[in-house]
């Protein structure tokens, strides 16, 4: 678990990886590391308006053959998701809510890293990541407008979505698209902070393989 400071509001930001994975024969995705939380534009003045988030990520296949990873416009590919939460105390309560979503990333260009486990790679940028091999986007990826797209498009228990998925036909403001947070609620006196990565893709979804704890 690491601790940042937030952009000058001297908020403490922990990271939470959600502990669990996948066991048995076939793909399994999951979330490896958390990194490097950093600011990607604004809307409003500083202290009432909104900032765009992004933070780093490293997901690794802890299945036994490859996870399927060919870029947009293909249909196999992860998709991952940022979130934001805050544990506060609200009228003597504690309180656990969101305060903040980012649209979907196209991932791509798998890179059989050996940074989460064993690794039996394919080739670097596919067309799987090997099992037990890790690939890694910097927050700077993961805040590109362009690579970004609607969750609603897609289906969270199949991992199936359109290949129309990542198309832009709009004009993007300073933080469209991005993880999201007002900047008030950065600003809760003895708040903690948890970022969350989420991923989706179809092979894994598919295989039909019931969650296990993951080693710690």
């Amino acid at each position: 678990m690491a601790t940042l400071r937030f952009i000058g509001l001297s908020v403490a930001v922990f990271f939470s990886l959600l502990p669990f994975t996948f066991a048995g024969d076939g793909p399994a995705l999951a979330v490896c590391g958390i990194t490097n939380l950093a600011p990607y534009g604004r809307v409003g003045d500083i202290g009432s308006g909104t900032v765009g988030l992004a933070f780093g990520t490293s997901h690794y296949n802890t299945g036994t053959v490859g996870v399927l990873w060919t870029p947009a416009p293909s249909t196999n590919h992860p998709l991952f998701t940022q979130n934001l939460y805050r544990r506060s105390m609200v009228n003597g309560a504690v309180r656990f809510e969101q305060i903040g979503h980012s649209w979907v990333f196209n991932s791509y260009c798998p890179l059989q890293e050996q940074t989460c486990a064993a690794c039996t790679p394919d080739s670097t940028c596919g067309p799987t990541l090997g099992p037990g091999c890790a690939t890694s986007h910097s927050a700077g990826n993961n805040a590109s407008q362009s690579n970004l797209s609607a969750r609603g498009f897609v289906n969270p228990f199949t991992g199936s979505y359109p290949s129309t998925l990542n198309s832009h036909a709009h004009t993007h403001t300073p933080i469209s698209h991005r993880l999201q947070v007002k900047d008030a609620d950065l600003s809760v006196p003895g708040a903690v902070y948890f970022a969350e990565s989420h991923a989706v893709t179809h092979d894994d979804a598919m295989s039909g393989r019931p969650p296990s704890p993951a080693p710690t």
